[in-house]
């Protein structure tokens, strides 16, 4: 599988980058987002809206240049109250490369491209339907950017908020996330 490859490579390369200047990261976080459903797509046949809570965790590296690489997994879910209502889980492993501009001591603008393997599943909801719940499933890969804030707090410990925007084949998802940056 490519991802797998993907991620084999982003092994070897973070085992390389250990012998030059530079620092490790690590990133928690958690956000909320929009994912946005084409009528093709959705259980209802028309285009959906849904907000969802997200959670996540970033691996990477800083050189001393300020240019990084990074590898991250997210998921979210939709708010569905005792299944009432149509849901859908959103996954991605993804891989970025970022350069961070030092605005001044206390912040930082990081934007980043990366590559997404993403995994959408669906559930139709209970609620006015009277036959058995569907069940969906898309995935795919795609292109994407985001931009990151870092307010350095100390040498080792960040505070971390970021915007991504992307379109992907069954619509469209974005995301405000904040978390903590622990750098090694």
């Amino acid at each position: 599988m490519l991802v797998n490859r993907i991620i084999a490579l982003l092994s070897l390369l973070f085992v390389h980058l250990s012998s030059y200047a530079g620092d490790f990261y690590v990133t928690p976080g958690i956000g909320r987002g929009d994912v946005k459903v084409k009528s093709e797509y959705s259980f209802s046949g028309r285009k959906q809206s849904n907000n969802d809570f997200g959670f996540g965790a970033s691996v990477g590296y800083e050189f001393d240049s300020n240019l990084l690489v990074e590898s991250n997994f997210y998921r979210s879910e939709t708010d569905s109250i005792f299944s009432a209502f149509d849901s859908y889980r959103f996954s991605q492993t993804r891989f970025l490369l970022g350069y961070a501009f030092d605005v001044n001591p206390y912040f930082r603008i990081i934007p980043k491209i990366g590559y997404s393997s993403w995994d959408l599943d669906g559930e139709e909801g209970i609620f006015l339907n009277p036959g058995d719940e569907e069940r969906s499933n898309v995935d795919g890969n795609t292109s994407f950017a985001q931009v990151d804030f870092e307010f350095p707090i100390k040498d080792w410990f960040s505070i971390n908020a970021s915007y991504t925007n992307t379109n992907f084949d069954f619509g469209k998802a974005q995301s405000i996330n904040a978390g903590v940056k622990f750098t090694f």
